[in-house]
Parts: structure tokens; sequence; C-alpha cells
């Protein structure tokens, strides 16, 4: 029982992260960052090398 009250936890405080991230990335300028996704993603080159880009920075696919 102990392992799956660590599961849950650590899902929880991983789900939390993930609010916590999209709350930022909100507050840092949605129409700037907006814009900046579509500028980057205008190539099927260029959406692989900014989805590769962000992944690494923020070390987690599922945040992508």
């Amino acid at each position: 029982t102990a392992n799956w009250f660590e599961f849950i936890a650590g899902l929880g405080i991983f789900l939390y992260a993930m609010q916590r991230l999209e709350t930022s990335l909100r507050l840092l300028g949605e129409d700037t960052f907006r814009r900046l996704l579509l500028n980057a993603t205008n190539s099927a080159s260029g959406s692989i090398a900014s989805g590769t880009l962000a992944t690494a920075v923020l070390q987690s696919s599922s945040m992508v």
C-alpha cells in the first residue's frame, strides 16, 4: 500500500507542477508566445526543431 501512496503523491506533484508551468507560460504573454510559435512552426522542419527544443528545455514531452 505504501507504493500506491507514493505513486499517487508523485502523480499529484507532477500534475501540480504541470499546472503551475502552464499558468506561468500564460502570464509571460499569451499573444507574444502565440506569435513566436506561429513563426517557429511555419514549416515541417521548423516544427520539428521547435518541438525538439521545447522538449529539451522543459525536460518532458508530456509538457510539450
